[in-house]
């Protein structure tokens, strides 16, 4: 017993240093320019010394940044690829240099991944409720998977997906766009015809 809660001590400590070392600014829009801060109430300066873009060449060299109150500024704008940054830089801490480096994220929509789990959940559940419309001829269960199916593609053509807006995540999108179509007009045709014939 006691060797189970020293095990589950060390991964705790083990998570918290692998969580102290992940510092991200976040997530940003390709082409938007990103405030790199850094907070530091004893710094008389902080400098940003290098921005590296995700295939590691160079994107800002040794820059100053503003400070107000304990925050140190400086507004970023090459944001022109997509991937993760990693930001680099020095401040004074009470008179000793000390240097810090985080990373950011930059897509297509300025949006955490989790988002995107949602877009794959939403496709999902789209083509499940068209199958299981058709297969117990429920019109109503369709169009609404079609229409779902239909408009998250929609956003996914407009946006792109993750760190992608090319012709394959177009193609997708536009298959997908034309099925959903194709099945909320035929499943709305039919339905009207039903409804017609019944009157």
């Amino acid at each position: 017993m006691k060797k189970i809660i020293l095990l589950g001590i060390v991964i705790l400590v083990l998570v918290s240093f692998v969580n102290a070392e992940e510092q991200s600014l976040g997530t940003f829009k390709k082409g938007e320019c990103i405030n790199l801060i850094q907070n530091c109430a004893n710094c008389t300066y902080v400098n940003f010394t290098k921005v590296l873009y995700p295939d590691s060449t160079e994107a800002l060299g040794n820059v100053e940044s503003t400070k107000v109150g304990s925050i140190f500024n400086y507004t970023f704008c090459n944001t022109s690829k997509l991937g993760t940054y990693i930001v680099y830089g020095i401040g004074d801490v009470s008179g000793t240099p000390t240097i810090f480096a985080y990373t950011l994220k930059v897509n297509t929509e300025g949006i955490e991944e989790k988002v995107y789990i949602i877009l794959i959940v939403l496709i999902i559940t789209s083509y499940f409720l068209i199958i299981f419309g058709i297969l117990k001829q429920d019109p109503i269960f369709t169009m609404i998977g079609s229409m779902v199916l239909l408009l998250t593609n929609v956003y996914i053509s407009i946006n792109g997906f993750m760190e992608f807006n090319n012709y394959v995540v177009q193609g997708f999108a536009l298959v997908n766009m034309a099925i959903g179509s194709y099945v909320l007009l035929k499943t709305g045709i039919e339905w009207i015809q039903y409804v017609s014939g019944k009157n």
